[in-house]
């Protein structure tokens, strides 16, 4: 449950992030993306941001009232489908009635018939040809609801973003009977399969076949264009008034020049704030050092792969000690927040230091950063985004920058649904490049329209959204933290200076990227190694996240740190590597 509890808070935090605090998008003169002829990076799928050419509309056959690919598509020698599948719409011709198991982030602006009364699911129900009645649930209540569902045996026949809810593994609610096995439907998902072949992603390959017990209850939302939605920026106006070029800072030692003069030319100490976890997010300050700091009381540090193939975890090694003592020097000099450990998240008080000029780093998205600095009492306030910091301008980076294929949302089928083959087709459908492209950027007209370019663009209704666009497009649109299915993220740039913004994700994408230090995150464990760990972890956790952070506050010394990392393996790190050894060297032996 803690585990669930803290991805929950993490998508609300992710969301207010994105959205800027619920500011309207920046709608100044500039570039849109993407355009209609494509202008998408090429990543295989035909998901180039133009709009694909429609599916062919035909009634299924006499034979049957069902457009399933079931046995219309060839297999290459691996298995998979050798292309993505067409579907003629609609998918059925019976008006079969299925629930829907979903939420939304907006219930304030639904209308009052629901999502019966925004086009975008009236057209979702008649291009499949099911009458989807939606069970819309607050995401607040989400994990209680889906408690009483189980233990009544009653789920809906599609769970929509149920992966993000329920804590025990794909296995158990498969054999507890209450989700189909998706492998068992294989043939019904050419696309869903497809992209195995496209994307060529060991993670996703493994999220597909259902890891080495070949069980799978969720299907997740693949994105289509993954890029670092997150990252860092700096007060470009403070730079510049130091003498500091802003789009120069990319070592350390130019971090650490940037915040010193801070300090002694502008009287901003302290001016790099971190959260309670120390860094804020993985890989976008300590990469350079081959690790993350991020120190949580729900878990085991972040696992990683080192050069030699053993399985280390974060805040345990040499580089973790190098990367703290540098934290720690800066902590000592006053660069660094001295209430950081007092913020979970960015709180009401940890903003008020943002708008107020106290910090002058910020963390935020790409597409939320022009919202915040609208709401900076400074009129001069401009934040320039830094790349992932590192030692040196020409080191490249081997951790924490993999763009994940498979993120948040997922569909998940009920065992007792009347008509599997005809929803798990819906499902598959929305993987395709027609069906991603429609549930990715909505109903033209009301989400978006073509620009005298050309040009995918966002309408002003989306624009001016009160709660901001990125929670208008999630309402009329694919919900990209919820929903299954294939999808365009760039549609969230689709707006005057969008196309300036994602060059943003483009600066912190690193190129050639090869993550050497990455451990795959689709490794699982067995029950009796889940049992294991945890078993030995809990005060492990507990001591980790009581003992590390005084490091970084000088509360305790560096010379300290060899007896802290022998009190660790003491308590039962050694027990933790070791299985987290076995489960990687199995992953790999299948998948590697």
């Amino acid at each position: 449950m803690k585990r669930k509890a803290a991805l929950i808070s993490a998508l609300m935090l992710i969301i207010t992030l994105f959205a800027g605090c619920g500011s309207k998008a920046n709608t100044g003169a500039g570039g849109n993306a993407p355009a209609k002829d494509g202008t998408g990076a090429d990543t295989g799928a035909n998901i180039q941001g133009n709009e694909p050419a429609p599916s062919e509309t035909a009634a299924p056959s006499e034979a049957s009232p069902y457009n399933f690919a079931l046995g219309k598509y060839e297999l290459d020698e691996n298995g998979y489908p050798t292309d993505f599948y067409t579907y003629p719409l609609p998918l059925s011709t019976t008006g079969e009635v299925m629930t829907v198991w979903t939420g939304t982030w907006s219930p304030e602006y639904l209308p009052e018939d629901g999502f019966d009364g925004i086009d975008y699911y009236q057209e979702l129900k008649i291009k499949s040809g099911i009458n989807f009645e939606w069970d819309i649930v607050a995401y607040a209540n989400r994990v209680e609801n889906l408690a009483v569902l189980l233990a009544s045996d009653a789920l809906d026949d599609l769970s929509v973003g149920i992966a993000s809810y329920y804590s025990d593994s794909e296995a158990k609610i498969i054999d507890d009977g209450y989700l189909i096995n998706i492998c068992d439907y294989f043939d019904y998902t050419p696309n869903y399969r497809r992209l195995v072949v496209e994307y060529n992603d060991i993670d996703l390959t493994a999220r597909v076949n259902g890891g080495l017990q070949g069980k799978s209850a969720f299907m997740p939302l693949i994105e289509a264009y993954p890029f670092p939605n997150m990252g860092v920026f700096i007060r470009g106006d403070w730079c510049r008034s130091v003498g500091i070029d802003p789009n120069k800072i990319i070592t350390y030692d130019d971090l650490y020049a940037a915040l010193t003069a801070f300090k002694t030319q502008l009287d901003k100490p302290m001016a790099l704030p971190l959260y309670q976890s120390v860094e804020p997010g993985s890989g976008w300050l300590f990469a350079g050092f081959n690790t993350n700091l991020v120190v949580t009381s729900s878990g085991l540090p972040t696992p990683k792969v080192m050069p030699d193939g053993s399985v280390q975890f974060c805040l345990t090694t040499n580089d973790d000690r190098d990367a703290t003592a540098l934290l720690a020097k800066w902590y000592g000099e006053n660069l660094v927040d001295r209430n950081f450990s007092s913020f979970a998240y960015a709180t009401d008080a940890y903003m008020t230091n943002v708008y107020n000029s106290v910090f002058g780093i910020f963390y935020a998205s790409a597409s939320g950063i022009k919202g915040f600095q609208a709401q900076v009492k400074d009129p001069n306030c401009d934040y320039v985004a830094l790349p992932r910091i590192r030692k040196t301008a020409d080191q490249k980076l081997k951790f924490g920058q993999k763009l994940a294929r498979a993120t948040f949302g997922s569909w998940g089928i009920s065992a007792k649904c009347e008509n599997i083959p005809l929803l798990i087709t819906f499902c598959d459908w929305t993987y395709s490049p027609e069906g991603s492209f429609f549930c990715s950027y909505g109903c033209e007209g009301t989400v978006w329209n073509y620009n005298e370019n050309g040009e995918i663009e966002l309408t002003d209704f989306v624009l001016n959204f009160e709660q901001g666009a990125i929670f208008a497009t999630c309402l009329y649109a694919m919900d990209r933290l919820s929903d299954g299915g294939l999808h365009d993220q760039r549609r969230d740039y689709c707006y005057p200076q969008g196309r300036e913004l994602l060059k943003i994700t483009e600066f912190w994408t690193e190129p050639d990227y090869k993550g050497e230090y990455d451990f795959p995150s689709s490794v699982a464990f067995t029950d009796e190694q889940q049992e294991e760990l945890s078993a030995v972890s809990a005060d492990l956790v507990t001591y980790i996240a009581e003992n590390y952070i005084p490091f970084v506050t000088g509360d305790r010394s560096m010379s300290e740190w060899d007896s802290y990392i022998d009190t660790i393996n003491q308590m039962g790190l050694s027990d933790c590597r070791r299985i987290y050894q076995e489960a990687y060297d199995n992953f790999m032996q299948y998948y590697g």
